[in-house]
């Protein structure tokens, strides 16, 4: 299976499943940790997570918080300057069984006033333009369920019934699309007469709004359902980059990730790392699905050898590609600007990693990963 065959990049798509701590935060300051092993190459590190601590106060996700005030001389509105970088973790959440999706939404001092029924279109992106598992060019398919109809007159609690259905319309949105990095939404309303975005139309959507006038306002709330840390790095080729003369002495294509890490609390912890070569064609990703974890210690060695990879761990990492050291070789080839469809480009790929881990504080807990093994002479 290549990347570009991938239709729905959801954990149920991936062809392996191997255990491994990878919820990257940054590239530290010093890419290469090296020593010398023989004449013939060096034992080396690449550091993907320096120690980083997992106290739930560090780096706090914020509350979305949007004022909304839709009608027929203002029908959309979007979540303008509000913080979303944090959410990426979150958002992954919706596709595990074991989490209830990480955060809660609701619709506070609702106003709504028409004579009849109100259309809502949902449109779910990326600020960036990286939706994990997705080449650039990529156009997502919009979900039946971001689109929903809502009457005043009908509605016993239209504030809870609007924040279901955006859960809702998200949930399906990344089931069908991926993960959106540094997501926004767009809502758009329509009463009679009016029209929705083209998105809608193409969902095969029929206008079912029949109000002449509406006033739909308050306040969207989103916010995660216990205390939060995040991070999220869009930087992580910088590094690497730097160690490019070192790429031209040694074949480091063997390395292969180590981790471990602690917690005296339970948290719930998830993340992942995805790639895209120089044309904007998407390479890899390593994904840990959101994972309830009790206090103790959790690592991983694994090391490549002629037979194969080896490992010892206690904690589950989903990869796009059969062998996890793949998952290095295509970070490599992403720094150096290269193209998976042999195209000569003057670019760089592109490369982002993220994390969450929720629980109660106070707490306590760590976290360390690398990409560690022998670069070979070529």
């Amino acid at each position: 299976m290549t990347p570009m065959s991938i239709q729905r990049p959801t954990p149920r798509s991936f062809r392996r499943r191997l255990p491994i701590l990878v919820v990257a935060v940054s590239v530290a300051a010093t890419l290469w940790s090296c020593s010398s092993s023989n004449q013939n190459g060096y034992d080396a590190e690449i550091p993907i997570i320096s120690e980083t601590n997992l106290d739930g106060q560090t780096k706090t996700l914020p509350p979305i918080s949007v004022a909304v005030s839709l009608s027929d001389s203002n029908p959309s509105y979007d979540l303008g300057f509000a913080q979303t970088q944090g959410y990426a973790g979150l958002l992954r959440q919706l596709q595990s069984a074991e989490t209830s999706g990480g955060f809660v939404m609701s619709m506070e001092g609702l106003t709504f006033d028409a004579d009849g029924t109100v259309d809502f279109f949902v449109e779910v992106s990326s600020r960036i333009g990286r939706i994990q598992g997705r080449p650039l060019d990529y156009q997502p398919v919009s979900p039946a369920s971001c689109t929903f109809t809502l009457d005043p007159a009908s509605s016993s609690n239209a504030a809870d019934e609007y924040a279901i259905n955006i859960k809702g319309c998200i949930a399906d949105w990344i089931e069908e699309n991926g993960v959106p990095y540094e997501f926004d939404m767009r809502v758009t309303s329509a009463g009679a007469g009016g029209s929705l975005p083209a998105a809608a139309q193409k969902s095969g959507f029929a206008l079912k709004a029949d109000a002449s006038f509406y006033l739909f306002a308050g306040t969207w709330n989103m916010r995660s359902e216990n205390f939060c840390d995040f991070g999220l790095d869009l930087e992580v080729l910088d590094a690497i980059i730097e160690g490019e003369d070192f790429f031209g002495l040694l074949n480091c294509s063997a390395l292969a990730l180590a981790g471990e890490g602690d917690t005296d609390s339970i948290i719930v912890l998830s993340g992942g790392a995805s790639i895209w070569d120089a044309c904007g064609n998407f390479l890899n990703y390593a994904e840990i699905p959101a994972t309830v974890f009790a206090p103790g210690t959790y690592f991983i060695y694994s090391t490549a050898d002629q037979s194969g990879t080896r490992t010892v761990q206690n904690v589950t990492v989903d990869f796009l590609k059969d062998d996890p050291r793949e998952f290095t070789e295509d970070l490599l080839s992403a720094a150096s600007g290269a193209c998976a469809d042999g195209l000569d480009v003057d670019n760089m790929g592109f490369a982002v990693v993220d994390w969450v881990h929720c629980g109660e504080v106070p707490r306590e807990g760590q976290i360390r990963v690398a990409a560690a093994g022998f670069c070979s002479a070529n």
